[in-house]
Formats: C-alpha cells, structure tokens, sequence
C-alpha cells in the first residue's frame, strides 16, 4: 500500500528540491528539529509527521536511485 502511494505521488520540481534538503538534514542527524520545522511549514498534524517523513525519505532514495541510471 505505501509503494503504490508513493508511485502514484506527483512530485513538482519544488517538492523534489525541499525533499533532498530534507534527506541530507536526516543524514546530518537534525533528524527531530528539522522534522518540526518541515512538519509545521507545511501545517501537518502531528499524527502524520513521522509518515510524511518516511515517505519523502524513500521518495529521495528513488530519485536518487533514478539519477544514478540515467548517468
């Protein structure tokens, strides 16, 4: 269920900027900061902080991945 939410999600060229922000902030350990600040920029419930989070991260290794065979 969650893969097909995420294949399914159309990304724009902002959400894919704002999402490797993101995903270098998680690898640099401001994981619970950042994670209030990006929760409360886009006014999310604390109930789906954690699954946004989850979400954009895999997004990221997607693209990343998808970078990675185009060269």
């Amino acid at each position: 269920m969650l893969k097909v939410d995420i294949r399914s999600k159309v990304l724009k060229e902002s959400d894919r900027y704002n999402m490797l922000i993101f995903y270098f902030r998680l690898q640099t350990f401001n994981f619970l900061r950042y994670s209030f600040i990006y929760s409360t920029r886009n006014s999310f419930t604390k109930y789906f902080i954690f699954y946004d989070i989850f979400v954009s991260h895999i997004v990221v290794q997607q693209e990343i991945q998808l970078v990675y065979k185009l060269f």
